[in-house]
């Protein structure tokens, strides 16, 4: 049975659960807040862009918080109305100014999510600018912190600054014995999930301990508790019956007299999963388990360190240290599988992930929101294809959904399903509701060619580039039309201001969309020119190119040129039905 906060998520279609496994140790985090008429803040409110997009978690936040009051703040404007308890406000995490205004305006917040841009140097700033005014017993968290390993957020394996997971270290160690930092003296706890770090600030008068943690609810009721090196009361960790050694022992007490970094990994490998394994007393940075506390830390994100660095050295224990939490008097580990699949490398038969995406079917079995079943059957296409997804999106047409991703997935499976007139139907709705949207005109276009209908394809493709003159798809499928309509000088112009304007992966695509262009218009010297840049270049392409080639030595008589270029075609994309087709009627002549 999963909790009240994940089956929120899945109905509301936030990632928080699925593609990452947050909205468990959120429920961990926020459950004793959550009937209190708390103020929620979240940075990031998805959808990129798109002011008509993104949302799902402060639906999320605002069912699973009944008397709280929710704010979201974005880069982008968003228009979207999630109710009178939510309100989003446009601005950035590290602007100053319209921080303190937000403060001003919703504050104080007794919750502050940062899911905002993930740059190492955005998560570290806004922590700053916003800490101070968090409320006493509040809590801060940090998603996403995975980037701290991704160089395009400005992370590294050797935690460089600003790097979040390293700064947040420095603070998990430094708590309780830094009183002059403000942003430290406050923090009253601390926690690190999978991709996630939490910081409580501490209530005047109140003091966070390791045997109050709600930890020791994730262990069940049936408690055997080990001490190593103390007399720990059994009537203060809640034990059942107690053990003189770690073996099966699913609590195990450290005293301080005792704790080295063998004992405490040989007794964490000795105790039943899962268990929770208490450090006692007071640790610091200058502790002699410091450093592999901070290794510890770090290494929680095991798998993305893997996918970034793979070179990095990573000890099997990485994946059972499920979390770290630190009060004033210790330190807990909880001893539980962690080795949850990162989204960037998503493993859909990985234990934990399955069970995810079998929680989301089952949930979703009952569920007519369209957020939910949208967010799923994308999942499905991205996981296993776009026929994975049809049963969902067929649900989603019986809810007469209007959503963008809607759109996106029922116009791509009528298309893959070659139901070219449904998806002309579909995008002629889509570019109803979203005029001029690039994704909806090309796949509008596409369909629109394959059934012949170029006037309305040429049609549309105007209307999107009377919007953006210079968006680079839209500019090689208006190459195509006018090439399909006979009007090769225009294609031609239009193909090479493209390939002019393109850098990097780009640049095939429209060389292609150039060569064939001036092929169709008989200028095949300068077609051979183009055709000889692309033979280089990425094998798909050269493949493309290849084709192109052999076509045109057949035109001039040139069979074994042709043949040649054609087995050129072929070891670039051996699997192309049409290729071999071609090779054949070569061979055949």
């Amino acid at each position: 049975m999963i909790d009240p906060l994940s089956k929120l998520a899945i109905r509301h279609g936030t990632d928080k659960f699925g593609y990452h496994d947050y909205t468990p140790n959120y429920h961990k985090l926020f459950q004793h807040l959550r009937d209190q008429p708390i103020r929620l803040l979240e940075i990031g409110v998805g959808g990129y862009q798109d002011a008509d997009r993104g949302g799902q978690s402060l639906a999320t936040w605002r069912d699973y918080f009944p008397n709280a009051e929710i704010t979201g703040i974005d880069i982008q404007k968003k228009t979207l109305d999630l109710g009178p308890r939510v309100k989003i406000l446009q601005g950035s995490q590290v602007d100053p100014e319209f921080l303190k205004q937000v403060v001003a305006e919703r504050g104080p917040f007794d919750i502050i999510i940062d899911d905002g841009s993930h740059q190492n140097a955005h998560v570290v700033e806004s922590f700053g600018y916003l800490w101070p005014d968090l409320t006493p017993g509040g809590i801060y968290v940090a998603e996403d912190v995975q980037t701290s390993f991704m160089p395009r957020f400005g992370g590294s394996l050797t935690l460089d600054h600003p790097n979040s997971v390293g700064y947040f270290g420095d603070v998990f160690l430094r708590m309780g014995h830094a009183a002059g930092d403000p942003l430290v003296a406050e923090v009253g706890a601390m926690e690190r999930f999978h991709n996630i770090i939490a910081l409580h600030k501490s209530t005047p008068g109140k003091v966070s301990t390791c045997a109050g943690s709600n930890l020791f609810d994730r262990i069940g009721a049936a408690r055997k508790l080990a001490t190593v090196g103390t007399k720990a009361d059994p009537a203060i960790w809640g034990a059942a019956q107690t053990a003189k050694k770690p073996d099966g022992a699913n609590v195990v007490v450290i005293g301080t007299e005792v704790q080295s970094e063998k004992t405490v990994f040989d007794a964490f490998e000795a105790m039943a999963v899962p268990g929770v394994l208490v450090l006692d007393g007071r640790i610091g940075p200058d502790h002699d388990l410091a450093e592999a506390l901070m290794r510890t830390w770090v290494q929680v994100d095991h798998r993305e360190m893997r996918i970034h660095f793979p070179e990095a050295e990573i000890p099997e224990v990485a994946k059972w240290v499920f979390s770290l939490e630190k009060h004033p008097d210790g330190v807990l580990f909880h001893k539980s599988l962690n080795d949850y699949p990162s989204n960037f490398a998503y493993d859909p038969e990985q234990e934990q992930a399955k069970a995810a995406i079998a929680a989301i079917e089952a949930e979703l079995q009952d569920c007519d929101e369209e957020n939910g079943l949208v967010q799923f059957a994308g999942m499905m296409t991205n996981l296993y294809g776009r026929e994975a997804a049809a049963e969902w999106v067929r649900r989603l047409d019986r809810i007469e959904a209007t959503s963008r991703i809607y759109y996106q997935l029922a116009g791509g499976l009528a298309q893959r399903e070659r139901r070219f007139e449904d998806a002309a139907t579909l995008f002629r709705k889509a570019l109803a509701a979203f005029p001029a949207d690039q994704q909806f005109t090309l796949g509008l276009c596409t369909v629109l060619l394959a059934l012949g209908n170029t006037d309305e394809a040429a049609d549309a493709v105007f209307e999107a580039r009377e919007t953006a003159p210079r968006n680079l798809p839209l500019m090689l499928m208006d190459a195509r039309i006018k090439g399909r309509m006979g009007d090769h000088k225009g294609a031609i112009a239009i193909a090479q201001e493209a390939v002019e304007m393109s850098t990097g992966n780009r640049v095939p695509p429209a060389q292609i969309i150039l060569a064939e262009a001036l092929e169709a218009d008989g200028q095949t010297d300068e077609a051979r020119k183009v055709i000889a840049a692309l033979a280089t270049g990425p094998a798909g392409f050269a493949a493309k190119a290849y084709r192109l080639l052999s076509r045109i030595e057949a035109a001039e008589g040139n069979t074994l040129a042709a043949i040649a270029a054609a087995d050129k075609a072929l070891e670039g994309n051996p699997q192309s039905g049409e290729y071999k087709k071609w090779r054949g009627q070569l061979a055949a002549e």
